[in-house]
């Protein structure tokens, strides 16, 4: 047993060790089609055995200073009752660990858990991605807030993977519809990015939305009181009564200052995606409905965001959006031969990525 003070690092380290032999060939190559592309199942393989060992085993009762929130769920799983069910925030989420608990110990459900969080983004990539797929996961692992909601956003991260298994069955709208359902079920904040993604069969100018996102964080940065005012009236009056929404304007929490301010770092962050998806699509004049709706779904999430960055523990804001960010950046050129040395990009995109997450979490 990895001692848990210890446990993050060790993940990370081998998860870039393992990144940095799957991905480094890739500067040897022009396309990803002639890097090894019918060696997908061994390079996912590695990378889903890796990640879901280490997420699903993780030590049940660790302390929340290493492992989130780890702890809680697991008193929560121990003390779960029909009873509780009623007065449910998360409904499906609740039903589920209920279901567990009557089947399975702690530790059987966190590897449940490790598999649906990682397996069925990973499944969806097969579909749109097929032998290339490989490189979308590695994008997804690396992605700053991977780990973070694997281990601690628990029920956010399990309704972000239900939602990007849901897109699969874009030309199957009741299959689609109930993955969605799913999703919200599992965290009512997913009731944002599912509705951005309803909004984006309507609203197709991605330019203008582009426009939009750049002027929501001059508003932003100037005028967050004001904005923090109207969210925190907002949420009153739609009669949100969750203890969620009352945290997310707190300057104290549990005895402890909790930091808000302006994340410019988050900002650069999510730009990178908003840069690259307005190269493809306006620039390079990439046409792919499908791609479409996942960047302006982004776009459209992401300045919800912005126009709360204010709010305590952002980045669970943040990843309503981000949660779609490795899609964004690698679709059109797993799709088609969009730029030069396309393998080159997909290395760059793999390690920018992993570079920051192992920045931030070093830091």
């Amino acid at each position: 047993m990895i001692p848990v003070e210890y446990y993050s690092v060790v993940y990370f380290l081998t998860l870039s060790f393992a990144v940095g032999l799957i991905a480094l060939p890739l500067l040897k190559y022009h396309t990803a089609q002639s890097y090894a592309s019918t060696a997908n199942n061994w390079y996912s393989n590695i990378i889903l055995v890796i990640t879901i060992l280490f997420i699903g085993l993780r030590d049940p009762w660790g302390s929340s200073r290493y492992l989130g929130d780890t702890g809680a769920y697991s008193r929560m799983f121990s003390s779960i009752s029909l009873d509780k069910l009623s007065n449910s925030k998360d409904f499906g989420f609740d039903l589920f660990m209920y279901l567990c608990a009557q089947v399975m110990i702690i530790e059987w459900f966190y590897f449940l858990c490790a598999v649906l969080y990682v397996g069925l983004p990973y499944l969806a990539f097969r579909k749109w991605f097929s032998n290339k797929a490989w490189i979308a996961l590695l994008v997804y692992v690396t992605a700053m807030s991977f780990w973070a909601f694997g281990i601690n956003g628990l029920r956010n991260g399990l309704g972000a993977a239900f939602f990007i298994y849901g897109i699969s069955f874009v030309k199957q709208p009741v299959k689609m519809a109930i993955w969605f359902v799913l999703a919200i079920s599992f965290h009512k904040s997913m009731l944002l990015t599912v509705g951005a993604f309803i909004l984006t069969h309507y609203v197709t100018n991605t330019l203008l939305l582009i426009r939009i996102w750049l002027t929501a964080i001059p508003i932003a940065f100037f005028f967050g009181d004001s904005l923090e005012t109207s969210i925190s009236f907002l949420f009153e009056v739609s009669g949100f009564d969750d203890k969620r929404v009352e945290n997310l304007l707190v300057n104290e929490l549990d005895g402890e200052q909790v930091s808000r301010g302006f994340r410019l770092d988050f900002v650069l962050y999510s730009s990178a995606s908003i840069i690259l998806g307005y190269y493809y699509t306006i620039k390079k004049n990439y046409n792919d409905v499908l791609y479409t709706r996942f960047l302006n779904t982004y776009l459209i999430a992401n300045t919800v965001w912005v126009l709360m960055i204010y709010v305590t523990f952002t980045n669970r804001t943040a990843y309503l959006s981000w949660l779609i960010m490795p899609v964004v950046l690698v679709y059109p050129l797993l799709k088609s031969d969009l730029v030069r040395k396309q393998s080159h990009w997909l290395f760059l995109i793999i390690f920018g990525n992993l570079l920051f997450t192992l920045l931030l979490f070093f830091r």
